[in-house]
């Protein structure tokens, strides 16, 4: 029998001690490898655990958030203690392979895993005050109750079988709840900022963290219109004592400068959330009652281009800004009331004094259309596919087919809005979310308005959160383009308009600001639809020197079949220089209206020391006008918000072309 090692044992020395080395580095390397496959596997499975924990408490952080908006909130309260748990996970995980954070692609997405976990704890606290809110809210309105599992549900209760007591008793809950909505709006943008800056982290952990991101923006556009809307609780909720408020129905089918023209009004008395009374009359019948006795002076183009010798309140809403209007329509309605005779004024019934204004247009009817689903009211039934056109015939001809007397031709806006409010009333307070959507969305596009003449304060949440229509030109580069239809039907439908504004610096180094408003009539001559008659102002900054202008006209082709060209009003108003002109356009034609003017040396000042800011306002009632801005600084523009398409970076021009569907913001650096 043979040893073993009986040829190593008959090698030399040198040769033993190099298959020895041999052999001891092969151990030692298979040593290595599975260690090093040991800890591969390791750092894999906990990575992958650690993604798993972070994708888990993601989808329960979003249950959480869907079970607020559903007030289900012991539900919410479940998911976020879940969530709690798998960011826990994450976090043991993650500590185990922060190591990785060395490599090239893999530590990213540890420091990425590492930020959402630093911010978990201010979501769970955000979600966790929200639900607290909730729960107690709930309670108060009695909608809790113990089901046969131990947890709370939500019954589907509605604001209508809700006690006034109890209705109060929510109003002040909510309205003392505004701060810690405030300071939860900010804490969700100070995350959201946190966020933001891991935009660029490739997926996975992308994934999780541009979900957080979308979680994040929700909630605090959410939380944002809550702290404002609560604040804004006892001014038009008549909490604690009742609240009159003047409404007006602005038909933006016949624009008007603060929205369209007030056809119809109405008085809405609400007390505690309570709505007391919410009647529509029409403006018509109340001017006719005052006509012999009242006597108010018109603006300059009324007399002109609507042969009105009188200032009647259905005309009051002649300023774009909407305080300016709402003061001028209750003063004038309360000049209209008194000027009737006492003997005959008890048939008009109308208080004497309001606390507030609140303006809509026809689009708002519309979108709460898509949430109620056709009304019925009478034999006709209104949708959001034919509101616009069915109210107006309604009120122009089939009342008197339909033998229904003038007087009274209004009287169907009066049921279809109280209809809709039983519908909305009658919904579930679970299902009101596309309710407030659709208060939020016309409130920032300005299909509605509202002016507190009861409260500094609410006056003040309401300019803050641009719901009141207010026209500030600010201390930049400003624009807000006003059209007023002047006996033209109801044609502002058919007539599209879009707005260019360019700017550029003269011979003498002033800027020169150039404005042109493009017309295209689309429809025809109808019962509703004629030439297309405005009186259109531009609002500019303050100490605008007018050069020139083109397109403006005497009158329209009836009344000037010549073509004479007309002129261009100069003022001063609102803080801005006004340039006013008419212009009128016929059925299948289009036409410009242009002005051009110095601007003042305080813009001109912004842009020489490196900057340029440019406020455009939209007209309260518009539909998204198309908006062209080439603006030529003569020196090399270095940044923009919003930023121009990549291609046209690095010249001395900003261009740009979007939709004035909101009030727009631009801002240049050199």
């Amino acid at each position: 029998m043979h040893n073993p090692q009986f040829l190593t044992e008959i090698e030399s020395l040198p040769a033993q001690k190099k298959h020895q080395r041999r052999r001891s580095f092969f151990i030692g390397f298979i040593v290595v490898v599975i260690v090093v496959g040991v800890l591969v596997i390791w750092t894999a499975v906990n990575a992958g655990l650690m993604a798993t924990s972070l994708l888990d408490g993601r989808d329960r952080l979003l249950e959480a958030k869907g079970s607020v908006e559903t007030l289900s909130f012991d539900q919410a309260k479940e998911s976020l203690d879940q969530a709690e748990i798998s960011f826990e996970k994450a976090n043991k995980h993650l500590r185990r392979i922060g190591w990785l954070k060395v490599l090239p692609w893999l530590g990213p997405q540890v420091e990425a895993s590492e930020q959402v976990l630093n911010v978990s704890s201010d979501l769970f606290k955000l979600v966790d005050q929200i639900a607290d809110l909730g729960a107690d809210v709930v309670r108060l309105v009695g909608e809790a109750k113990q089901s046969t599992g131990g947890t709370n549900e939500i019954l589907p209760l509605r604001y209508d079988e809700l006690s006034s007591e109890t209705k109060r008793i929510v109003l002040q809950r909510i309205n003392g709840a505004a701060p810690d909505l405030a300071l939860a709006a900010e804490q969700a943008k100070m995350i959201l900022v946190e966020l933001q800056d891991m935009e660029d982290v490739p997926e996975p952990m992308g994934l999780v963290v541009r979900k957080l991101d979308g979680f994040l923006s929700d909630a605090y556009e959410t939380l944002s219109l809550a702290a404002t809307a609560s604040r804004l609780i006892p001014a038009f909720t008549g909490l604690g004592d009742e609240k009159n408020f003047l409404i007006l129905l602005e038909n933006n089918s016949e624009m008007r400068p603060a929205g369209g023209f007030i056809g119809t009004y109405g008085i809405l008395r609400i007390e505690d959330g309570e709505i007391r009374e919410l009647t529509l009359k029409d403006s018509y019948l109340l001017d006719l009652a005052a006509d012999p006795t009242y006597n108010a002076t018109p603006p300059a183009p009324l007399q002109k281009y609507l042969s009105s010798n009188k200032w009647y309140f259905r005309d009051s809403n002649w300023s774009p800004d909407f305080p300016v209007s709402a003061r001028n329509a209750i003063s004038m309605f309360i000049n209209e009331v008194l000027s009737i005779p006492v003997e005959t004024r008890s048939s008009i019934q109308e208080p004497l004094s309001f606390d507030g204004v609140i303006a809509f247009t026809p689009d708002f009817v519309l979108d709460i259309l898509k949430i109620t689903g056709p009304i019925a009211v009478g034999d006709q039934t209104f949708s959001a596919d034919n509101i616009p056109d069915s109210i107006e015939y309604q009120v122009e001809k089939a009342f008197a087919e339909n033998g229904i007397p003038y007087s009274q031709r209004k009287d169907i806006i009066t049921a279809l809005l109280n209809e809709m409010k039983t519908k909305i009333f009658d919904l579930s307070l679970a299902d009101w979310g596309p309710f407030f959507q659709a208060l939020k969305n016309n409130l920032e596009t300005k299909q509605m308005v509202l002016f507190s003449s009861f409260s500094i304060e609410a006056e003040e949440v309401i300019k803050k959160a641009g719901w009141g229509g207010v026209v500030e030109p600010g201390g930049g580069d400003f624009l807000m383009v006003v059209d007023a239809n002047l006996a033209s039907l109801k044609t502002d439908p058919q007539v599209e308009r879009s707005i260019s504004y360019s700017l550029e610096k003269s011979e003498d180094g002033r800027f020169i600001g150039k404005v042109n408003i493009h017309y295209n009539h689309l429809g025809g001559f109808d019962w509703k639809t004629t030439r297309y008659r405005s009186y259109t102002r531009i609002y500019v900054p303050r100490g605008s020197e007018l050069i020139g202008g083109s397109g403006m006209l005497l009158d329209d082709k009836l009344k000037n079949p010549s073509g004479a060209v007309g002129v261009i009003d100069v003022g001063q108003e609102l803080g801005a220089t006004v340039f006013g002109a008419f212009i009128s356009i016929e059925p299948g034609e289009s036409r410009d209206l242009s002005f051009e003017y110095y601007l003042p040396a305080t813009v001109s000042d912004l842009i020489e020391n490196g900057s340029y800011s440019l406020a455009v306002d939209k007209q309260i009632g518009t539909l998204g006008q198309a908006l062209t801005l080439d603006l030529n600084f003569g020196k090399k523009v270095a940044g923009a918000e919003p930023a121009e398409a990549q291609s046209a970076w690095g010249d001395k021009i900003y261009g740009l072309e979007t939709v004035l569907d909101t009030d727009k913001d631009f801002y240049v650096w050199f």
